[in-house]
C-alpha cells in the first residue's frame, strides 16, 4: 500500500475509488487492519515523542519495514 494513499485516507482527502482501495487492503489481512488502525491512532494522538517512537516501532515491525519516523520509505511489497 502506498503511504501517500494511506495519508490521504486518514485525512479524509481521498476520492471514492481510493477509499475503496484502502478498505479492500485493510480487509485482506488482520495485519493490514492493525497497521491502518495504528496509523490512525498515531495521527489522532497528541504529540508525545516517547510514545510516538514506541508506536512507530510497533507499526514498522507489523509492516515488516525498516524506517525511521519521517523517512519517505515504502514497504517492499505492494
Amino acid at each position: 500500500m502506498r503511504w501517500e494513499l494511506l495519508d490521504r485516507f486518514l485525512r479524509d482527502a481521498c476520492d471514492d475509488a481510493e477509499r475503496a482501495e484502502v478498505e479492500r487492503w485493510a480487509a485482506e489481512s488482520p495485519r493490514h487492519r492493525q497497521a491502518l488502525d495504528g496509523l490512525a491512532e498515531v495521527i489522532r494522538a497528541p504529540y508525545d515523542a516517547p510514545s510516538m517512537r514506541r508506536e512507530w516501532e510497533r507499526l514498522t515491525r507489523a509492516l515488516e519495514i525498516d524506517a525511521e519516523p519521517g523517512e519517505n520509505t515504502k514497504p517492499d511489497r505492494p
